[in-house]
């Protein structure tokens, strides 16, 4: 049988912050008020931008450090303290002010740390399935054998790189239970996604991510943000992740929803863009723009 040729990623622009390149997706109007969006671990900005291209809203979807076509940072930097460093540096040298952070899993992890230090740079939050609270460590048995020492690039090269695609669809299937793997991941790149440097990257945030999150305090994050969880998650318990939420967000807009993984802007799209759409346009000055129409198929919830 002849062997299927890997998917190539979208390509988009790169943009240098801090001498590093990061490469982005970029949809919408950007009359808008923008939304940075944040994909989660061993992924990508296509992977998470792909239900969100049709709202007429103003997004930008970075390839994080280390993923995909975007530099990693140094490696003792590339936690989510670090990473909320970097995302600031990212919206500054994207000119934005007062805008809407959303990140899926592991990814609003740095979102919510620098709305934490940053109050006025971060208008809004939309977390997606947030990976928040420190976890006890997982075996992650591929992760670890991917950066061992010796062993390490052989492994990562010679067999999780050569077999993505079986590797990836496995995951993506995981991360998706109970849902379908949506027909918009059908041409998702999984070797693009497992190169050497991203399966680096993903095992050094895991290790740091404990470190960073465990030092966040009690006090309350201020701004607009709503939660989102699917209760069928096969990834993390919601639960353990909500109670650390809400303690430091206490006015939090949650949404649980039954029959739906860990991937609910795949899964029940309509209600992560119907949070998208009221984080944007919370406080929004009347006159200053107009809100752009609801996407066809979008339910506004009250």
């Amino acid at each position: 049988m002849k062997p299927r040729q890997p998917h190539a990623p979208l390509r988009g622009f790169d943009r240098v912050v801090n001498g590093r390149n990061v490469h982005l997706l970029n949809v919408g109007d950007d009359a808008y008020p923008p939304v940075v969006l944040l994909h989660g671990c061993g992924s990508l900005a296509q992977e998470v931008l792909a239900p969100f291209r049709k709202t007429g809203l103003h997004i930008v979807a970075p390839d994080r450090p280390g993923y995909g076509l975007s530099d990693p940072l140094p490696q003792r930097l590339r936690g989510p303290l670090a990473q909320s460093l970097w995302l600031e540096d990212f919206v500054d040298a994207l000119g934005f002010s007062s805008l809407t952070i959303a990140g899926h899993s592991i990814g609003c992890a740095p979102a919510i740390l620098l709305a934490r230090r940053r109050p006025d740079l971060v208008k809004s939050l939309v977390l997606i399935a947030p990976f928040c609270r420190p976890t006890p460590e997982q075996a992650m048995l591929l992760l670890r054998l991917a950066i061992a020492p010796w062993i390490g690039g052989m492994f990562s090269q010679h067999l999780l790189y050569r077999f993505a695609d079986y590797f990836g669809e496995r995951v993506m299937r995981k991360a998706h239970h109970p849902n379908p793997v949506p027909d918009t991941l059908a041409d998702f790149p999984y070797r693009h996604a497992a190169s050497p440097q991203s399966l680096r990257m993903m095992a050094d945030e895991l290790l740091q991510f404990n470190a960073d999150m465990a030092a966040v305090g009690d006090e309350p994050i201020p701004c607009v943000t709503h939660i989102i969880y699917g209760m069928e998650d096969a990834v993390l318990d919601p639960h353990w992740h909500l109670g650390w939420l809400v303690q430091r967000v206490p006015q939090a807009r949650i949404r649980l929803l039954q029959g739906v993984g860990h991937n609910p802007h795949h899964a029940a799209s309509a209600v992560v863009r119907s949070a998208l759409q009221d984080a944007v346009w919370a406080g929004a000055i009347p006159g200053r723009c107009e809100r752009p129409p609801v996407a066809e198929g979008l339910v506004r919830t009250s």
